[in-house]
């Protein structure tokens, strides 16, 4: 079974039942998906803004395994961040934190947002 790592991006397109993430949905249906609180705190944040019931998020994230951190992930997090960062301005710590996640576990990326397009893990929607 293919393993993935759900972005923060890809979990908020699910939610909204919009296009892309019907197309998350479809990826995901038959995958081990992961996820990270640091991951699921941008989700609920987002919720949080936009005065939604976060609990609705809560819930939809608990389908995922939750991936345990180390300071060996945050470690690799940083050198990912600052060798991707030289080469895209935008590319943040959280995707920093997807990337290094997915590396640790074996897995692919599922995003939707378009920092990832040159990270061979990613499938960007």
């Amino acid at each position: 079974m293919n393993k993935i790592v759900v972005d923060s991006s890809a979990w908020i397109e699910y939610l909204k039942g919009s296009k892309k993430g019907e197309r998350v949905r479809e990826l995901i249906s038959s995958a081990a998906i992961y996820t990270t609180v640091f991951i699921a705190a941008e989700v609920f944040a987002k919720y949080a803004k936009e005065n939604k019931n976060v609990q609705d998020a809560v819930i939809a994230l608990s389908t995922a395994a939750l991936v345990s951190l180390n300071l060996e992930d945050a470690a690799l997090t940083a050198q990912l961040y600052v060798s991707q960062r030289s080469l895209h301005e935008k590319f943040g710590m959280a995707d920093a934190h997807v990337v290094a996640i997915a590396k640790k576990i074996g897995a692919t990326i599922l995003t939707c947002d378009n920092d990832f397009k040159d990270i061979p893990e990613a499938t960007v929607i």
